[in-house]
């Protein structure tokens, strides 16, 4: 199957390129190639149709070069942070809202709240179905090193998330 052009839950999605199939109550989107908001990405969906309740997504996937900005409006706790997310890759699964799975990704230069820049970022984002995320970034900041990590918790557009700073330079 291939699209030029299309929206996929709010996303859009361009140059989409997959192999489709269906088996054992499962649709299959293998070799997925494309681009969301002008970034591409690759990997392995599986819609999973179980008989006794909603589906079930399975994803596998990577991508690069993603512009925070772009996401904003899906990601209202990213408002705050602008560049460039260089990779992520994630295998996360089970119904939406619900998934489990671990995300990572890596970012060379970030800028929090317009004026903070945020330098080779590591994240991994540990997600546990209905519980709260476990969250852990670890960085450069005004060269001095950050990590952010614990439980997240989110409360509407806020979020919690306790931060830990060492050898922090202002001069």
């Amino acid at each position: 199957i291939e699209t030029p052009d299309a929206h996929v839950w709010k996303l859009p999605v361009s140059e989409l390129k997959t192999r489709l199939a269906y088996a054992n109550r499962q649709l299959l989107f293998r070799h997925l190639n494309g681009n969301i908001f002008g970034s591409p990405i690759s990997g392995d969906i599986s819609l999973r149709f179980p008989t006794s309740k909603d589906f079930e997504l399975d994803i596998k996937a990577q991508g690069n070069n993603l512009d925070l900005a772009e996401w904003h409006n899906i990601a209202s706790g990213l408002s705050s942070v602008t560049g460039k997310i260089d990779s992520i890759s994630m295998d996360i699964k089970g119904p939406i809202g619900k998934w489990r799975g671990d995300v990572d990704l890596f970012a060379a230069k970030l800028i929090y709240d317009k004026k903070y820049t945020i330098n080779d970022t590591k994240g991994k984002i540990a997600l546990h179905g209905e519980a709260p995320m476990d969250v852990l970034f670890l960085g450069k900041l005004y060269g001095g090193t950050y990590e952010a990590g614990g439980i997240f918790h989110s409360t509407g557009d806020a979020f919690h998330l306790p931060l830990s700073i060492s050898r922090l330079n202002l001069e």
